[in-house]
């Protein structure tokens, strides 16, 4: 019998890396946004989420036979970041990631399907958690802002697609806020906030990291002997991104609170990440 698991998480959290640990496991598939929000059709909550949930079934129906199956990256079920690691137009590194059909070879030992989505999933998620278990990816504020200046998603623009489309507070609080990093900032409000109102499980990634996975595995009861040792990739980020920062620390240090980190993080960080950015 095949079990079914959510995993949510604040955008460049680390939650497709948490998809490449769990496919280390030979009972465990975890699959990188195989639920396009646009082509969702349901309009109401609950419809909307028996719409998620009839297809996260037939996701599973379809892994358990080998047919193809929708998938946020067609050429690799395997891939642990859609983000590209070279730069391209004005410091902004572009999606790598293509959305498609793939299929994944049968595993008679597959004993757990873990379904990663964010907006969407977290936007659901106090109606989500009532069928499936939902748990959540956080990370510093610091780094996931900076990623976010650096990366051409929606967020780099302070804009949440599928969290706006299911809630409409957001929404309004996006459109009526002209300061793009004031937006940003909201996002990251808005995920902890819905995290901790849904009562969801949260790991941090900083955790995961130190860890090498274990504290992503035992959060979801997953027996893993076997850990590869992880780090946190190099970034390099412009003086100017950084000290932009800077100008919001107070409100960097309030978010770090509120997602369960000392606010001394954030002084650490951008300290570091200046002088690592040193020439």
């Amino acid at each position: 019998m095949t079990d079914i698991a959510l995993l949510t998480g604040i955008p460049r959290s680390g939650t497709t890396l948490c998809c490449k640990l769990l496919n280390q496991n030979k009972t465990t598939l975890a699959l990188h946004e195989p639920l396009d929000p646009q082509v969702i059709s349901a309009e109401k909550r609950t419809a909307v989420v028996n719409e998620i949930s009839q297809r996260i079934i037939a996701i599973k129906e379809a892994v358990q036979s080998s047919k193809p199956i929708p998938l946020g990256d067609k050429d690799n079920y395997l891939v642990d970041n859609p983000v590209a690691y070279s730069e391209h137009h004005k410091g902004v590194r572009t999606l790598s990631s293509v959305r498609g059909t793939t299929t994944v070879p049968i595993n008679k030992d597959l004993k757990l399907l873990v379904i990663k989505q964010n907006a969407l999933f977290t936007a659901l998620s106090s109606s989500l958690i009532d069928i499936y278990p939902l748990v959540a990816i956080i990370r510093n504020p610091v780094d996931v802002l900076l990623s976010w200046m650096t990366v051409e998603l929606p967020v780099n623009r302070g804009r949440l697609p599928a969290g706006e489309r299911y809630d409409k507070d957001l929404a309004k609080l996006l459109l009526q806020e002209e300061d793009l990093l004031e937006r940003q900032l909201l996002i990251f409000s808005w995920f902890i906030d819905r995290f901790t109102k849904t009562g969801l499980k949260s790991i941090k990634y900083e955790n995961i990291i130190d860890t090498n996975g274990q504290a992503l595995y035992d959060c979801l009861g997953i027996k893993q002997t076997n850990s590869t040792p992880l780090t946190t990739p190099h970034r390099s980020f412009a003086p100017a991104l950084i000290e932009h920062l800077n100008s919001r620390k107070p409100q960097l240090e309030t978010l770090a609170a509120k997602a369960g980190y000392s606010p001394t993080i954030v002084t650490n960080r951008l300290e570091f990440l200046s002088y690592q950015n040193c020439p």
